[in-house]
């Protein structure tokens, strides 16, 4: 055999046991460890760089919801386009 039959295979009776489809791939790997406290330090990145990402978002808001003003300095020749 193959290993694209063999892997055929394991695919066809992964989805029969679990009902879901598995890669031969999947079925192999593992995933790495990961004790309380790196899945706790993990979540709090997260937390962190979604904060950040709020944070952003709202003062890139509070930017675009303020009207825009011309400079003194501006020059008047663009003021016939604009009426």
């Amino acid at each position: 055999m193959t290993f694209t039959t063999i892997c055929a295979i394991i695919f066809l009776v992964s989805e029969r046991i679990t009902g879901q489809r598995v890669t031969s791939y999947e079925m192999i790997s593992v995933p790495p460890f990961r004790d309380k406290a790196q899945r706790k330090f993990e979540a709090a990145q997260a937390k962190a760089r979604a904060d950040k990402r709020m944070v952003k978002e709202a003062l890139e808001a509070i930017r675009l919801s303020k009207p825009y003003k011309r400079g003194a300095d501006a020059k008047p020749e663009w003021d016939q386009w604009i009426g």
